[in-house]
């Protein structure tokens, strides 16, 4: 008797559960199960039932640009962008001593020579690339919380003036120095001999050349690779030779801003990167072959990355964000009703659940695609390359893997 009792109970739980939404009940089965456990009944498998996949990339939405840990200058052309960083940065000087400012006032100072020194903690691209820049006096400064937009960049300095003068130097194998206009210099020095007066020259940026080839990052936080201007002074005429240094204003003072030339993509591999942000939008035909009446157990989602072709930096793309869309023609339109996944870098694969995503499409019977992006995509100029549904070899195609259990 008891155990009649035990299994009308078990009866009665299976039957309230089967008249709750799908979504739910998927949901309490994963709630339930890690995400290594193998579940469900029935498996749909992208490549063995042979599923049809499709996939393209693209420049992605103008980005804010804030403080970042690595800022970058240069220019990098491949065959599928022409990539630009601008190096901003709000400067402010440090005289030897006190007795400087009565000096400035009383007019006496003579300004010697100045130069920039920098110290390039990461390089993109080869080291042996030609690198080098003009550089503007900054005019205005920015709002430090909201950060830059490529499109302010123009209201924000002096296209007109390029304060080097010179050809760069490499002192040894990493620092590097060029010369800087000397009357800039004074006039901006001379500022200091009344602080009710407004700074004519905030800072500098570093603009690429045409014809550069890689990028330099630079750390602001960092006393030994903080760029930085010295200008060498004396207090009169015949006096000793002192140094007065021009450092960034603070940490948040120093950011790249990056902007693109001509983008084109082919379908031999999907693109993401960080810093212009390039984004993908990959779309897997599974729902066509998918019983009706199911229960979504798990769903893993795994790209392969083409390591021969991914940008070399300090900063690897840990992680990459999966959104489904909710227009098929708008790539902008992410889905608010479905729930966005990560996927999360594992050797040469990015690998992740993205359950709650395929739930919600079979429960709304909607399938536009996904939206791929990359964790940080204003502050880490890195790309990574995805092998397309294009690749010859099937194992390294674009997998998505669907465990389900019909309902009856």
């Amino acid at each position: 008797m008891r155990f009649i009792y035990i299994l009308f109970f078990a009866v009665a739980v299976f039957m309230t559960s089967c008249e709750e939404n799908p979504t739910e009940v998927g949901k309490k089965i994963i709630e339930e199960n890690t995400f290594g456990d193998v579940i469900g009944r029935d498996t749909l498998d992208s490549y063995l039932n042979n599923i049809t996949i499709k996939s393209e990339s693209f420049i992605g939405p103008e980005v804010s640009f804030n403080y970042n840990l690595t800022n970058y200058a240069g220019r990098i052309v491949d065959q599928y962008t022409e990539s630009r960083a601008s190096l901003v940065m709000m400067l402010i000087s440090y005289l030897p001593d006190t007795t400087y400012i009565t000096a400035l006032k009383n007019g006496s100072v003579i300004v010697e020579s100045a130069r920039f020194v920098i110290l390039p903690k990461s390089t993109i691209g080869n080291e042996d690339d030609y690198w080098d820049i003009d550089v503007h006096p900054l005019t205005s400064e920015w709002n430090v919380s909201s950060g830059i937009k490529k499109s302010d960049m123009d209201t924000l300095y002096d296209n007109s003036i390029n304060m080097k003068t010179g050809s760069i130097e490499n002192l040894n194998d990493s620092l590097y120095t060029f010369p800087v206009d000397k009357q800039i210099m004074t006039e901006w020095l001379y500022t200091r001999a009344d602080d009710s007066l407004e700074y004519k020259y905030k800072g500098v940026v570093f603009n690429p050349k045409s014809g550069s080839k890689k990028m330099l990052g630079f750390n602001s936080s960092d006393s030994v690779y903080m760029p930085r201007i010295e200008v060498f002074v004396r207090k009169t005429a015949g006096a000793e030779l002192d140094t007065v240094v021009f450092y960034p204003k603070f940490n948040e003072a120093v950011m790249h801003v990056v902007t693109y030339g001509q983008s084109s993509f082919d379908n031999q591999n999907i693109v993401l990167q960080g810093g212009i942000p390039i984004r993908s939008y990959l779309f897997f035909d599974y729902q066509k072959q998918l019983p009706e009446d199911i229960i979504i157990n798990k769903a893993v989602l795994e790209l392969t990355i083409d390591t021969l072709k991914t940008f070399k930096t300090n900063e690897k793309i840990e992680a990459v964000y999966v959104d489904a869309l909710s227009d098929s023609l708008d790539m902008s339109k992410i889905s608010n009703s479905l729930s966005s996944s990560e996927l999360k870098r594992e050797k040469n694969k990015f690998i992740g659940n993205i359950t709650s995503i395929i739930d919600g499409q079979n429960y709304e019977k909607t399938n536009f695609g996904f939206i791929l992006s990359v964790e940080d995509e204003i502050g880490n100029i890195y790309r990574d390359m995805i092998y397309s549904e294009s690749n010859p070899d099937p194992e390294k195609r674009p997998k998505l893997t669907i465990y389900y259990t019909k309902k009856n």
